[in-house]
């Protein structure tokens, strides 16, 4: 399993930053994302014809240059929806998975890579226009009650909410609640403090992702049965990382996601009992 957390400019408690290896994880790692690469039109080679005398004058007749007017092939509603649903938990899809979509949705492997970097770049477009817009302020911050287990204030009079939550997915890496450890994955936002927090236990020791509550500007909540549901959190900028200090209190640390997925997305999936 792996845990999740962090800015360049870590916004937590400051810390000494240390490296620390990544958290076993069951999800699968993601490509590196590629860049388009761009066709080059070569010139056409231009052959004399050799000269002719005649008194009457002579018209140079060229033909205009051809031009290529290959129409772009739209996806249809069916394909558009398998590849919506496979963006939703995969931003960066790597090339075994891009060649599996485009044998299910009969389209082609580069087809689906473009089609995945105009997604993205659509994505953060959106993302900069609703912040621009309007700045969500901590307190709007109010996940479903379904997901709310009672508040509860601590020594420091900080007021901490419970979400329950059996799995956590940013990007590719996936934590699952196992119940071996009261923090295996546990999952909560505190106030005044306006911090939410992601506490995991991996091997006997403890790591932990923080953001700001400001940082959060959409929540989704979707049902999934009668038992379960998800909450969809979409973030500006990724967490903050610590892991468990053996003297006691946190140590800033580098991303412990697989594959930094944590730094890389900004899409937070939390599935538990509704």
């Amino acid at each position: 399993m792996n845990t999740s957390n962090n800015n360049s400019n870590n916004k937590g408690t400051g810390a000494n930053t240390i490296d620390v290896p990544n958290v076993n994880c069951k999800a699968e790692p993601s490509s590196k994302e590629t860049e388009l690469n761009v066709n080059k039109i070569g010139k056409s080679n231009s052959v004399k014809s050799p000269t002719t005398t005649s008194s009457q004058p002579t018209t140079n007749s060229q033909s205009p240059p051809s031009t290529n007017n290959k129409k772009r092939t739209r996806a249809t509603p069916e394909q558009l929806a398998i590849l919506e649903d496979t963006f939703k938990t995969n931003t960066s899809p790597n090339s075994k998975v891009r060649e599996a979509l485009a044998e299910k949705v009969n389209m082609s492997e580069r087809s689906i890579q473009i089609w995945f970097q105009n997604r993205r770049a659509k994505m953060k477009a959106m993302q900069k226009h609703q912040t621009s817009v309007s700045q969500p302020q901590p307190q709007q911050f109010t996940p479903p009650q379904e997901f709310l287990t009672p508040a509860f204030n601590n020594n420091n009079n900080t007021v901490v909410s419970v979400i329950s939550c059996e799995t956590l997915t940013i990007g590719t890496w996936r934590r699952i609640l196992t119940m071996s450890s009261p923090t295996d994955l546990l999952c909560y936002y505190t106030l005044p403090q306006n911090i939410f927090t992601y506490h995991i236990t991996n091997e006997n020791t403890q790591f932990k992702m923080e953001f700001p509550l400001s940082d959060i500007f959409s929540v989704e909540y979707r049902p999934i049965d009668e038992v379960h549901s998800q909450i969809a959190i979409e973030v500006k900028d990724s967490p903050s990382f610590f892991m468990e200090s053996p003297h006691g209190g946190w140590n800033m640390c580098k991303d412990f996601t697989e594959d930094r997925q944590a730094s890389r997305h900004t899409r937070h999936v939390l599935k538990g009992r509704a």
